[in-house]
């Protein structure tokens, strides 16, 4: 998603159609020149949707943003006994 006037419709859609949200928000605020980032107020909005929601460094390696998810996505799957052994 983009950080945009429209994005709350976005945010809508998707927790109307039932899905989960998992977040990384990466580099909030890292072009802008006044102190307080979040001018849409979105993380207020992810937060009281029940998101997942992280910020994190966008130009750094993604092999621990990748992890992150992954763990995420295994954790969430094998809740919810999804998990399949492999035979």
């Amino acid at each position: 998603m983009q950080y945009t006037e429209d994005v709350g419709k976005t945010i809508d859609y998707i927790t109307k159609s039932s899905f989960d949200i998992f977040i990384q928000w990466l580099n909030p605020g890292y072009n802008d020149t006044d102190q307080y980032f979040d001018r849409l107020g979105l993380v207020n909005l992810l937060l009281a949707k029940s998101a997942s929601l992280s910020m994190r460094n966008g130009k750094l390696a993604t092999t621990d943003r990748v992890a992150e998810i992954r763990e995420f996505i295994y954790g969430w799957a094998q809740f919810r006994n999804l998990i399949v052994p492999c035979t």
